[in-house]
């Protein structure tokens, strides 16, 4: 079992210009899915305008935790990118997101499924309109 710490948060700025949210899901073993979008101790945010909050996850073995950043920029454009986490607690797929593409950058392939599923559950399936998951140096 391992305890992993995130930072989740939900911050615009001033103007409205800029936008970051991030946010943690688990797949659970037993087939559940949780969406962690606060936490318990409130820190301070990227933009002043929002909330941030420091979560902690016990994960069980056979669990994955998938850890999502993204930024909202000028434009509207979106990127960021989304971190897999073992029952271990070592990050073991790490992909970014970017013009409106999602590219494996290290690590296992995989768990490219969780990044899939995760990023269908936020809402941003129809956004990403391509993946590359062959890109992937092999780490660890």
């Amino acid at each position: 079992m391992a305890r992993l710490t995130f930072r989740v948060e939900a911050t615009k700025s001033k103007s409205g210009v800029h936008a970051e949210r991030r946010l943690v899901i688990v797949f659970r073993s037993n087939g559940r899915v949780e969406r962690i979008i606060t936490g318990g101790d409130r820190v301070k945010g990227t933009y002043s305008r929002g909330s941030a909050w420091i979560s902690s996850i016990d994960l069980e073995p056979g669990d994955v935790a998938v850890y999502i950043r993204l930024v909202r920029g000028p434009r509207g454009r979106i990127g960021g990118y989304a971190e897999v986490y073992d029952h271990e607690g070592k990050m073991v797929f790490r992909a970014v997101i970017r013009k409106r593409k999602a590219r494996a950058s290290i690590g296992d392939p995989s768990y490219s499924g969780y990044v899939e599923k995760a990023i269908e559950l936020i809402g941003l399936g129809d956004f990403i309109r391509k993946y590359n998951w062959s890109t992937a140096p092999r780490r660890g």
